[in-house]
């Protein structure tokens, strides 16, 4: 028995079993029970920022001629709030990485949240037709660009089973052919890594090197490459131009998160605790709540800011 569970320990995750994971990992992909409390803790830390983000927004959106308003406003245009939005924005697509690592229903678990995410579409399509909710429409938000994410983490993280399938025989005689079939486990972070070098290096350098990342693009793109490659326009969609109030563009995103699962892969899959168990308890248990329900308390925000914004406009 010792044996086998020893073998067990030995072996790599397959992607569809709980063979090789450690105890707390088996725990985590299977019971829900025990954690990592300190990806739950960063977790909930970039939600509770992504939601003070998007009030400072309705703020200056509802109130720009108030004291608070012209705040927000500042805020917004800081440079303090550009940098902390991508250290944030990269962390989150990050944590979303090494949790795929560590699932095993990464198929399930993309389409869940891009079907959430066109949800949350519907909803502010029909704000957006009021009168008082106007720029509210997500064309293809972060929960969009989440679901794409992880489903191309399925994609490769399946080619790299499938090749460590082929390697099997070879890596049992072949010291050499080992490492190669458990560098298989890195495919999608290695992915990641050369989208991520094309598009910064290649695709999105103006000749006067300003990066067009973040910036509204005065064109008539569609949709498609819109959401791809993170052109907007000024205009509301209308099929042949693209805006999105809350935009993230499967590029570069999707490549914070293909790169983060390599930590998920080598750092966590056979670890037996969190390494910081006390993010768990006392004072940090509400962020770590927070995390554990990331995708709720996001959607819940998103429902609850624009009624409360919209109402108050109407008084």
């Amino acid at each position: 028995m010792r044996q086998r569970q020893a073998q067990q320990n030995s072996d790599g995750y397959d992607g569809g079993s709980v063979e090789g994971l450690s105890p707390a990992v088996r725990d985590y992909v299977v019971k829900g029970k025990r954690r990592f409390a300190e990806l739950d803790f960063l977790r909930g830390i970039c939600v509770i920022l992504m939601v003070f983000d998007h009030f400072m927004f309705n703020v200056m959106e509802f109130f720009q001629k108030s004291a608070f308003g012209q705040f927000a406003i500042a805020y917004w245009e800081s440079g303090f709030r550009l940098f902390w939005h991508w250290t944030v924005v990269v962390l989150f697509f990050a944590l979303c990485g090494i949790s795929c690592a560590l699932s095993r229903s990464n198929l399930k678990r993309g389409v869940m949240c891009f079907l959430v995410g066109c949800l949350i579409s519907w909803a502010t399509y029909m704000l957006e037709s009021t009168a008082m909710g106007k720029g509210f429409f997500i064309a293809f938000g972060v929960l969009h660009c989440l679901g794409i994410s992880i489903l191309l983490f399925a994609l490769c993280d399946f080619a790299g089973e499938k090749l460590r399938k082929l390697l099997a025989k070879r890596a049992e005689s072949s010291r050499g052919f080992a490492v190669v079939s458990e560098a298989t486990r890195a495919l999608p972070a290695l992915v990641g890594a050369i989208l991520l070098a094309v598009y910064f290096g290649c695709i999105f350098v103006r000749a006067d090197g300003e990066f067009l990342i973040g910036v509204r693009y005065e064109g008539t793109l569609g949709y498609f490459p819109s959401v791809l490659l993170g052109y907007q326009t000024d205009a509301a969609f209308d099929g042949t131009k693209f805006y999105s109030a809350d935009f993230f563009s499967v590029l570069p995103y999707a490549c914070f998160l293909l790169i983060g699962s390599v930590i998920g892969q080598y750092v966590y899959r056979k670890r037996q605790r969190s390494l910081l168990p006390f993010l768990g308890y006392g004072v940090a248990k509400p962020v770590d709540f927070i995390g554990r329900h990331a995708l709720i308390v996001y959607v819940l925000h998103q429902i609850i800011l624009g009624g409360i914004f919209v109402l108050i406009s109407l008084i």
